[in-house]
């Protein structure tokens, strides 16, 4: 006999063995009980997580041998023939590859016959958002005016394609991604059942690879079955889904609180030597602070986290060394590095960065790394800035401000030129409690007002951070030895009625005047 796997031998055989969609379960079961069951269905939600053998079901209730039932006997040749997919009044029909005009019209011609055995003839559609719009057009009449002894029942994972003339014919259900927990509870019950032995991390594993897709899950065990030698762990989990081990997303958060710059770079090292996806990584890692997040706001215990009990307990202690503030910041970072990666690659430098700029928003000053990993330098080697005193963030001056200044400007001009039109023409004054004072002359007073906008001081921050690896802030003021030279004139002492009306348009004033003879 062939081997049927798992998915397929513990699919469910009833509504109540349906995980996870209690809602349409228990509507379907009231309308067979009360004899309301609609002429057409539309099943949505992600794969996996019983769209298909929701309407198996509903069809082995309307056709079972032993009367309309929410439990079908299973044994009767009609619920075995719908089962296994081969009953000749059960149509299943895939809409990616039926999906033309001419497909339809068989089925409309197929329609108006009466069922061979069975009391109704359905017809599930799967994926039916395939179909293209003159099939769904010629579907319209028949689907919303049936013959008595047909049923339609629609599945799709991408709702959002099928036409809402299609949709307002039937009766939709939206079904859930199925909770971790609940992946678990049936996993473990499957496992014991298939006497397979597997450590409790695990099936939490397998519940995140399978990102709440039962079907996806029990393709996972299946796999695992076959690839351990004995007992199923978290580790040999990890390695057959390429994902990051949870031990490294809790070491390499270790290492952004304690400041240990080394240490996070050779996690990352170790994680590309694996081979791991830098993608998957990074969703890891935002998932990881998002966790974080969540035990923050205490509602670690509702379900909303999705690790086990001792990860969970680590989960809340790396939690208390964070506030807020600091997770959105990291989430934010990383989610840029992110967006990077997937633009413009260098994988591993922008992870480096974003693990960097993580430690950075701790505000804790670097480890310094431990004297067996520094290499001491030739001694014909003059002496460079690395080989400082390491531990302590130096202090910045106004010179060095000064000095990689054109860098600030280059980098804005490349960004937003508006920006450096403006910053180009301030000098640079003073540098206080990690405040840059930019001076503008009087007649630049737009300029100044310009660069105070929130928006604007972000961008110029952001730009800082990248050329000093710091956070710097700008102040922006006018010159006092300019702004005293200046001699206002109201409105009524310009002689030019012209020049009255531009002042006025535009409230402004005269800060200087020239006198100029035009040779006509």
């Amino acid at each position: 006999m062939s081997y049927i796997v798992l998915a397929r031998k513990w699919r469910p055989q009833s509504f109540a063995e349906v995980i996870g969609q209690e809602h349409v379960s228990r509507t379907l079961t009231n309308a067979i009980l009360n004899d309301k069951v609609a002429h057409a269905y539309a099943f949505a939600g992600p794969r996996g997580i019983g769209k298909t053998t929701t309407a198996r079901l509903l069809s082995k209730s309307l056709n079972c041998e032993e009367g309309i039932t929410v439990k079908p006997c299973n044994n009767c040749s009609s619920c075995q023939e719908i089962a296994n997919g081969i009953s000749l009044d059960v149509l299943e029909i895939d809409g990616a590859s039926n999906r033309g005009i001419d497909n339809i019209r068989a089925l409309k011609d197929n329609v108006r016959l009466v069922p061979s055995r069975d009391r109704f003839k359905i017809y599930i559609i799967d994926e039916v958002h395939m179909l293209t719009t003159e099939a769904f057009n010629a579907l319209l009449k028949t689907l919303e005016e049936p013959p008595v002894h047909v049923k339609f029942m629609l599945a799709t994972t991408m709702a959002h394609k099928v036409p809402l003339t299609i949709l307002s014919r039937c009766q939709k259900f939206d079904f859930k991604r199925i909770g971790a927990p609940e992946l678990v509870k049936r996993l473990q019950f499957i496992a014991e059942e298939e006497k397979l032995d597997v450590e409790e991390s695990a099936f939490f594993a397998i519940a995140y690879g399978a990102d709440g897709s039962m079907r996806d899950a029990l393709s996972i065990l299946d796999q695992l079955a076959l690839f351990s030698e004995g007992k199923i762990k978290e580790d040999e989990v990890k390695a057959v889904l390429g994902v990051v081990a949870t031990e490294s997303l809790f070491s390499i958060t270790d290492a952004i609180i304690s400041g240990d710059r080394l240490k996070g770079i050779e996690i990352i090292n170790a994680v590309i030597d694996y081979g791991k996806d830098l993608h998957l990584f990074f969703k890891s890692l935002i998932q990881h602070f998002r966790n974080i997040i969540v035990a923050n706001l205490g509602m670690g215990e509702a379900g909303l986290i999705d690790l086990p009990p001792e990860s969970l307990k680590k989960l809340k202690s790396q939690a208390m060394q964070f506030t807020m503030e600091e997770a959105e910041k990291a989430i934010a970072i990383l989610a840029d590095a992110e967006e990077r990666l997937r633009k413009v690659g260098g994988g591993q430098i922008s992870l480096e960065l974003a693990i960097l700029k993580l430690i950075e928003i701790k505000g804790i000053p670097p480890k310094a790394p431990s004297p067996e990993k520094l290499k001491p330098l030739p001694e014909s080697s003059p002496p460079t800035a690395a080989s400082e005193e390491p531990g302590e963030k130096t202090t910045l001056s106004l010179e060095s401000v000064l000095k990689n200044w054109p860098l600030v400007l280059e980098k804005i001009k490349n960004e937003k030129i508006s920006v450096w039109t403006f910053l180009k023409e301030g000098k640079l004054t003073k540098l206080s409690n990690e405040i840059i004072t930019i001076t503008f002359p009087g007649k630049l007073l737009f300029y100044k007002e310009s660069l105070e906008r929130p928006a604007t001081q972000r961008f110029v921050e952001k730009v800082l951070v990248d050329v000093f690896a710091r956070r710097l802030g700008i102040k922006c003021i006018i010159s006092e030895e300019k702004q005293s030279d200046i001699k206002e004139k109201s409105v009524s002492d310009v002689p030019d009625e012209r020049v009255k009306t531009i002042l006025n348009i535009f409230n402004g004033q005269i800060v200087e005047a020239n006198e100029h003879k035009l040779n006509v």
